[in-house]
């Protein structure tokens, strides 16, 4: 490297003007001297060019250890609908909406304001979780529960504390399906701790602390509203370890498996189920049908009589037979069904 002509003094302390004449000697030309606080045309353009980048955060879940949750909440899901659509006396529709891990800072602060929030336990598991209900589908709630159609037809407003009460119950209805969908890992109890209308008081959990929400969009009549379930991992993680441990029992040969005993809820005593039973499809031809009338009769072969489905709530669970008690019509069960879903 030839030795500069012009040497630039430097002192103890270099100023930028200094280096980049340092620079421009180095690579055989010269820099514009840039005074302190002056922009270059270079560094303005450099800076325009510059854009903010959010990067995702990472889910502390695997994706086998996702699919599995997800499998157990669309379960959840299925047997929530049937259970309110029984509280209820009305058809409920539930979908999942989303199952995905936020930070719950992010969690709540996507929550609506005001809104009606339960923080509740799932004893023995350690933390808090958050159930969060918008305020018209938690009054349309409250509406049906005290025999009303179930519509709120005007502007949402908080509840009180008496039409809070009445929804805890459905709350705790909620929560009792979800405990009863990881049973055969943990037996879970809910406990409600209390209700918030503002979530960003609460400070159940670090900003930072991962959660799992799922969102469920409730549909009963012409309501059709989404609320959510807030479970941070610290809560979900001793599951997640007795599921991975089932899903390495899975990978290994079968083994005889000793049935466990059916557990009773000693809460659905009194719960009502409707009971019907159907007897198998029968062809008829669309010309006999159309020569139908009130005294004739179809004939129905004696195996579709060994056929007859019993339902529960408009669900098949068993297989029975048709025939009599006494002076009354009955059904013998014959068989329990599979579960098809």
């Amino acid at each position: 490297m030839p030795a500069s002509t012009n040497p630039i003094p430097i002192g103890d302390t270099v100023s930028q003007s200094e280096i980049e004449k340092l620079l421009a000697q180095m690579s055989g030309g010269e820099l514009p001297v840039v005074e302190p606080g002056a922009t270059t045309p270079q560094a303005a353009g450099a800076r325009d060019f510059l854009q903010r980048h959010d990067f995702p955060q990472l889910s502390f879940f695997t994706p086998a250890e996702l699919r599995k949750l997800r499998v157990r909440h669309e379960e959840f899901i299925h047997s929530l609908a049937a259970r309110l659509s029984i509280r209820f006396g009305a058809e409920v529709s539930l979908q999942m909406a989303k199952l995905e891990t936020i930070p719950f800072q992010a969690f709540i602060d996507a929550l609506a304001n005001p809104t009606h929030l339960t923080v509740l336990k799932l004893e023995p598991l350690l933390g808090n979780c958050l159930l969060d209900i918008p305020l018209r589908l938690g009054l349309c709630i409250v509406d049906r529960e005290l025999g009303g159609t179930g519509v709120w037809q005007d502007e949402p407003r908080e509840l009180t504390k008496m039409e809070s009460g009445l929804l805890s119950r459905v709350v705790e209805n909620i929560l009792s399906e979800w405990c009863g969908v990881w049973s055969d890992l943990l037996d879970l109890r809910p406990v409600l701790i209390g209700c918030e209308s503002n979530g960003r008081f609460l400070q159940t959990c670090p900003p930072a602390t991962m959660m799992l929400v799922l969102g469920m969009e409730l549909q009963m009549g012409p309501i059709v509203e989404q609320m959510q379930l807030g479970l941070p991992y610290p809560t979900l993680e001793p599951l997640i370890a007795k599921l991975n441990v089932v899903m390495e029992a899975g990978n290994k040969p079968a083994v005889a498996l000793v049935a466990k005993p059916v557990k009773w809820n000693p809460a659905l005593d009194d719960m009502e189920l409707r009971v019907t039973a159907e007897l198998p499809d029968v062809e008829v031809s669309a010309r006999r049908l159309a020569d139908l009338k009130a005294g004739d009769v179809i004939s129905i072969r004696t195996e579709k009589v060994r056929q007859v489905q019993l339902c529960l709530s408009g669900m098949a669970k068993f297989t029975a037979e048709l025939g009599l008690h006494g002076e009354q019509w009955a059904v013998k069960i014959h068989q329990v069904q599979k579960n098809t879903k």
